[in-house]
Order: structure tokens, then sequence, then C-alpha cells
């Protein structure tokens, strides 16, 4: 018997037209509800972290998407107190927090400028030892209580560096620009730690939303805001792929969330297993993935039709219509009216989507996930800032939109959607059909 929290779904999920569609068309359908619904699984792990005790500077994103073409072995826990975990995070991409880290700000700045002095000196054919990083983070963290800028290591390596290049000139124009770059890279890790600790300042003393609003209008909160917890929200809305982990400094390492999803050959029961493609018109897509999926097109129902498509005015006519019995016999009209057409038409949709998000309602309730997730929610720990709570609400609103615009710009939205329990009567009858 599978756990409560392992339960998955068999979803099915036809397009509301019969035009021909391009294969494409279902393949960037498939891509973009599979990028969402990763980000989604992100932000119910970072929640339950922040409920566990987990303080959200130790939250973290880095700046690139992880390539799907990869292996990505070894990448669940990356120990920066070794070479090959600080190279791998350096490949891997630059790391920003969830709320200001003066160690995480280090991290992200030296990784800036070495990457530019690689470039540099790949003009001249010299390649630079990555192996320099770790020993340069060891001496920038040599003592507790302040950090150490003086790149003594760096600088030691890079003048090694220099003395490869042929030409003299050369060799000078870059030891004139290797200069500029280390003092540039001391004074933005001075003034980028200087803000974190001006905006950790102002941002304790927020204890709710309105407060948090009225801040949010003065504009030097703004610019310290755009540094974390707003560059974190940007990058997990941005990136099609995003890589999230936590930071131990304890062990001075960092596990990644979700790795499973990461490695070429991992497995999660969470994911989104592709089961079939059906070219018949309408197209038709199957799949069976976890709770968060029907979170996701629940919440999808009841963004269409309690925002935008049912508005007053249609709920109103609806009641109206059912008071008045329009199929009644004695009022058939040959020459039906427009108004009864729009209000039949109206009454269709409805009660399809009626129909749709009582289902959905039905095997949500059925889940005991969700009251967990529902626990999560309310976010237990209250060490965890407004600002943070705020910025989690927006990136999941956000990413929820981006799930819904998958289905609308590829038909699927107002179409149809079969769901069934993987393990019930229904899944098995409708797996039969596609193997």
């Amino acid at each position: 018997m599978k756990k409560e929290s392992q339960k998955r779904y068999v979803v099915k999920m036809r397009q509301n037209t019969k035009k021909h569609v391009k294969a494409w068309r279902i393949t960037d359908f498939i891509e973009k509800i599979n990028n969402s619904y990763y980000k989604k699984e992100l932000l119910k792990e970072i929640i339950e972290k922040l409920n566990n005790g987990v303080n959200p500077e130790n939250i973290i994103i880095l700046d690139k998407s992880f390539n799907i073409h990869k292996a990505n072995k070894n990448i669940k826990v990356l120990k920066l107190n070794t070479v090959n975990g600080v190279k791998k995070l350096y490949h891997l991409g630059k790391p920003y927090s969830l709320y200001p880290n003066e160690k995480i700000i280090v991290f992200n700045n030296v990784f800036i400028t070495f990457s530019t002095l690689y470039t540099l000196f790949n003009q001249y054919k010299v390649k630079l030892n990555k192996s320099i990083l770790k020993d340069t983070f060891n001496e920038i963290f040599t003592e507790k209580e302040k950090l150490i800028l003086e790149f003594t290591l760096l600088s030691e390596e890079l003048d090694r560096s220099l003395s490869l290049v042929e030409d003299s000139k050369d060799r000078e124009n870059l030891r004139v620009k290797k200069v500029a770059l280390l003092e540039e890279l001391k004074e933005n890790i001075e003034t980028e730690t200087k803000a974190a600790k001006d905006f950790i300042k102002i941002d304790k003393d927020i204890k709710d939303e309105g407060t948090l609003k009225k801040k949010m209008g003065d504009k030097k909160y703004k610019e310290l805001a755009s540094v974390s917890p707003n560059k974190f929200t940007r990058y997990l809305i941005s990136t099609i792929r995003p890589i999230v982990g936590i930071y131990n400094p304890e062990k001075n390492q960092i596990e990644i969330l979700a790795s499973n999803f990461i490695k070429k050959d991992g497995f999660d029961e969470r994911q989104i297993d592709l089961k079939n493609v059906s070219h018949n018109s309408p197209f038709s897509v199957t799949v069976i993935a976890g709770i968060t999926f029907l979170l996701g097109l629940y919440q999808m129902h009841c963004n269409k039709y309690d925002a935008k498509a049912i508005d007053k005015e249609e709920v109103d006519t609806y009641s109206a219509l059912l008071e008045l019995d329009l199929d009644d016999d004695d009022d058939d009209d040959d020459d039906e009216s427009d108004t009864e057409e729009a209000i039949e038409k109206s009454k269709i949709r409805i009660e399809e989507w009626l129909q749709t998000r009582e289902e959905l309602e039905e095997l949500i309730q059925k889940n005991k996930e969700v009251a967990e997730l529902e626990d999560d929610t309310n976010h237990n720990n209250s060490n965890v800032p407004i600002s943070v709570i705020k910025a989690l609400g927006h990136m999941e609103n956000r990413v929820q939109t981006h799930f819904d615009k998958a289905f609308e710009n590829n038909d699927f939205k107002d179409g149809f959607i079969e769901v069934a329990e993987e393990d019930s009567k229904e899944a098995r009858e409708e797996l039969e059909k596609v193997i």
C-alpha cells in the first residue's frame, strides 16, 4: 500500500478544438507543464524546509537552468570544502539566497570575477586553474567575525598564469586588468554585505503585510530588497529549470532539492510520467503525476472561472436560467435568439466546470498529503520574515500563471480533463488503451 504522500494519478487532457495542430505545440505544452510542475515541487519543498526550522538565508537558487542532456551525477550534495564541490557549483551557476547571507554574497561575487578573469586569460590561450577557488574561499573565511578580502592566494595564482603570456605588452595589459578586477571584487562584496545588513535591520521590524506594503513604497527598502529575496524570486520565475538548494554552514555543503528531477537517469515518484500522446483529433495527452499536479489543475479552474470567465453577470444569468427552466417544451422556439444561445453555452460551460472541479476536489480531499500542505502554507516557523512569506506567495502565483498559460496557449484550458487514482479500475482501463 502506497503512502498518501506517494499517491499518483492518471490524468488525461484533451484539447477543445478539432483543428489541425502542429506537433511542436504539443511538445511545447508538455515541456511547459513539466517545468511549472517542477517549480511547484521546489516551492513545496522550500516551504517544508522553512517550517522545519531552516533559515531562509540558507535557501539558495542558482542563476542557470540545469542541462537535461548531462548525467548530473553526484549532484545531491555539493561539498564546498572540496575542490570538486566548489568547481561543480561554479559550473552549475552563481548562487543567490532567499534572504541576505554574507557567505552566499561572497560565493556569488568571486564566481562573477573569476569568470571574467577566465575569459580574459583564455584570449591569450592561458587557462586558469579553477582549483584555486576553494583556497580563495578558505582564505576569505579564515576568521569567523570578519571577511578577509586580500585575495592573496588568488592573486598569486593569477601572477603564475600571467607569466605564461608571451607578449610583454599583453602581459602588462592583463596585469592591470587583474588588479582592477580584484579591487572591484573587494568593493562589490563590501557594498553588498553592507546593503544586506541594512536590509535586515529594516526588515526585522516589519511584522505584517500592511507595514511591508508601506515599506515597498520606500525607495531605499525597494533597492535593498532587489538583492534578496526579490532576486531569488526573479530567478525562480524566469529560469526554465532552476536549481535550488539548502546551504549548511556547519558542514559547508549544499543539499540540492529534488535532485532526482535533475539527474538524467534519476527517478522520483513526484515526477510527471508521460504515458501517451494521441494524434486523433482533438489531441489528447495522458500523464501520471502526483498530488501537486492535481492542485495545479484545480487552481487553474478556480482562476479561470471564478476570476475571469464566470463573472457575476454569468452566474446570475445561470441562476435565472434554472428558475425559468428554458428547456421546458412550452418555451420551445424554432427561432432561438442569440441571447438564449449565449445563455445555453454559458450553462454548458459552467456545468462542465463544476463537474471537473468537483471531481478534482473529491480526489484532492481524499489525499492526506493535502492537509500537510495546507499546514505548511501557514508557515509554522515564526522566524520566517514577512518579506519572505510574501515572496513565496508571489512565486506560487506566477508559477501557477505559467501553468495556466501552457494550457491556454495550446487549447487545453477549455478542453476535457479526466482524472483517476493510478491504482483504480478507471486508471487501469485508461492505461490499457494506450499500451
